[in-house]
């Protein structure tokens, strides 16, 4: 054990460096044997130019500590984080010895290694990197001690999801004679369907009664569902919430094969602990402790819910208000109903999904009593009430259930993108519209589609077109002519561009003579079609990036090609010139490689030519092209 105060009690080492070798600190050791300390290794570090001891390095053979004089403070640091460098240290002669022996050879002081070197990369870092390894052990061992609380899955857990989650399939076998043969997924009840029951339509077993999916048999391979599944639990009189990953194959005999992983677990008692199953380099997959709490939207395993919570929790029967076909946010509803008395009225409501599916305490709902039967039917979810409650128009049910319909293809509703369209049309119109600009575009979101509808109705403004044309506030096919009329704008900017430039030409060159030899010739660009031009045949960024243009038209970098004289139409070097210090900033052939010595010759030899046109007096240039 180390005593503070027995160690500071020991006198400073004598200084006995007399050649520093322009060193900047010095570092003295001695072995003293303390009362409480024991044996103890000791170097004191000086700062030579002052003479002046700055650190003291102390180790037991078991722990090290240091003390900082100059800030009177004790640390474990490194000595480069104590501004002592690996360079500006030289021992006195008798270290090496001490340091040797103490360390019974272990590590050697030579020529090539400094005490401060042992110190920093043997002893300090040994010792950080056991702690460290300590406590991940430690860590470990809780984290495993957790994960044993954690029992199996339920036994009927595949048939759960089987039966609420996944759907039914009715696979059917090639056409005979105007027939198919099929066989129910749930049942397994064999019959005959029309050949016109398409594939991936939807279609009622005879015998079973349930809604399935018309499948061709042959396609069987292709079907992989994919759910996520919350099961409660208890363990160490702890509330356990288990996420699992769920998927579902068919085999060549159609019987259906259910897989299952957890992938976040919660043990929720006096503190809420959060565990993620992901992948942690080197080492592969493995649990490991979140910093916050994760409440994932995914379906609920209720069979055992009475066992879990009893009857009643804060007066809410879970098992009653949560549906096993519904995904919800199960650990958000369980906050809600124990910290915030409204969650109660949602629920009684019938508001399962905006009750779980956003933390309560900092949400205020004003909600219409009007659009209550339809919350209820459609069990909205947070960001659907807040899509019905920003619209300035009344929301039908069928216009909310086609809405639902096309949500349906997208992973998550862009919320902020949906009521940005309530600016500009209807609710009714909203989904009718963008339903069939879907239809139209089937390879973009709907979210994009209403982004490029933002963006149409700003250009047609900007060009002052017609919006109350029907036609024109409603295009059939949005995205071509948005395309178009984005191309039409452009185009006009660029022939304000090339009228702009050729007005300048005259000013712009006035002072540039032509500059030619018997290989090489300089030429002007004459319009912005030039510098895209030479981009695209040089493969450099001349022509894709406009600032090269806006500089050139502003006289401040300019750019230039050089030609060969017999081929003046075919690119061959770019070079830009800054025309305030009148030096060559970069020169680029094919693919921004490096033109030949000749081709850089001429260069500069342009470069003087342009020189001429600067007058100079007093060493300074004076610039006579005017932008």
């Amino acid at each position: 054990m180390l005593v503070k105060n027995e160690i500071l009690s020991i006198a400073p080492i004598k200084l006995d460096i007399k050649n520093s070798q322009k060193r900047m600190f010095g570092a003295v050791a001695g072995e003293f044997e303390l009362k409480k300390s024991g044996k103890i290794l000791l170097v004191d570090f000086y700062n030579l130019a002052e003479k002046k001891i700055i650190i003291r390095f102390v180790y037991d053979f078991k722990n090290f500590i240091l003390y900082d004089y100059t800030n009177k403070e004790w640390n474990r640091k490194k000595l480069e984080s104590n501004q002592i460098g690996y360079e500006n240290v030289i021992e006195s002669e008798n270290t090496a010895k001490i340091l040797n022996n103490a360390f019974q050879k272990q590590y050697v002081v030579q020529w090539h290694a400094t005490s401060k070197d042992i110190i920093d990369s043997r002893i300090i870092y040994n010792y950080n990197y056991e702690q460290s390894q300590k406590k991940s052990i430690s860590k470990q061992k809780k984290i495993n001690k957790n994960m044993d609380l954690f029992g199996p899955y339920p036994q009927n857990i595949k048939r759960y999801m089987l039966e609420n989650v996944f759907p039914y399939y009715i696979f059917m076998e090639n056409v005979v004679k105007g027939k198919k043969k099929c066989i129910c997924s749930h049942c397994g009840a064999e019959f005959e369907v029309d050949k016109t029951v398409k594939h991936k339509s939807e279609y009622e077993c005879p015998k079973c009664h349930c809604k399935a999916i018309a499948f061709s048999k042959r396609y069987y391979v292709s079907i992989k569902n994919k759910a996520n599944i919350c099961i409660a639990q208890k363990g160490d009189n702890n509330i356990l919430l288990r996420w699992a990953k769920v998927e579902r194959y068919f085999d060549d005999k159609l019987k259906p094969h259910i897989t299952i992983e957890d992938y976040l677990r919660q043990i929720r008692g006096k503190q809420t602990l959060c565990y993620g199953y992901k992948s942690v380099y080197p080492y592969g997959k493995a649990w490991r402790l979140y910093k916050y709490e994760e409440n994932p939207v995914s379906y609920v395993y209720i069979d055992n819910l009475n066992d879990i919570y009893g009857d009643n929790y804060y007066n809410v029967k879970l098992k009653e208000i949560i549906r096993a076909d519904l995904p919800i946010g199960f650990s958000t509803l369980l906050d809600n109903i124990k910290n915030e008395p409204k969650t109660e009225y949602l629920l009684k409501a019938g508001l399962v999904r905006l009750a779980s599916s956003v933390t309560l305490y900092n949400v205020t709902f004003e909600m219409n009593k009007q659009y209550l039967p339809l919350y209820r039917q459609f069990d909205v979810s947070y960001q659907e009430y807040l899509i019905i409650d920003s619209c300035n128009t009344w929301v039908n049910i069928e216009s909310f259930a086609k809405f639902r319909e096309m949500m349906k293809k997208e992973r998550y509703i862009e919320t902020d993108k949906v009521i940005d369209t309530f600016k500009l049309m209807s609710f009714e119109k909203m989904v009718n519209y963008f339903t069939k600009q879907k239809e139209i575009n089937p390879q973009k979101s709907h979210f994009s589609l209403m982004q490029y509808y933002k963006d149409y109705i700003a250009m047609c403004r900007q060009e002052h077109y017609d919006l109350k044309n029907k036609n024109i506030r409603y295009p059939k096919e949005l995205v071509k002519l948005h395309d178009m009329i984005q191309k039409q704008i452009q185009d006009n900017i660029n022939a304000e561009r090339e009228k702009k430039f050729k007005e300048q030409i005259k000013t712009l060159y006035k002072n540039i003579k032509p500059y030619s030899t018997e290989n090489f010739t300089i030429v002007l660009p004459q319009c912005k079609k030039d510098f895209v031009t030479e981009g695209q045949n040089l493969s450099i960024c001349v022509g894709s990036q406009s600032s090269y243009y806006t500089n050139h038209m502003e006289g401040h970098k300019m750019v230039f090609f050089i030609r060969h004289t017999n081929e003046i139409e075919k690119s061959f070097v770019t070079i830009e010139i800054d025309m305030d210090r009148l030096a060559i900033l970069q020169m680029s052939a094919y693919g921004n490689s490096k033109p030949k010595a000749e081709v850089r010759q001429f260069a500069e030899g342009f470069l003087k030519n342009l020189k001429k046109s600067y007058i100079g007096g007093s060493g300074e240039c004076k610039k006579i092209i005017q932008s």
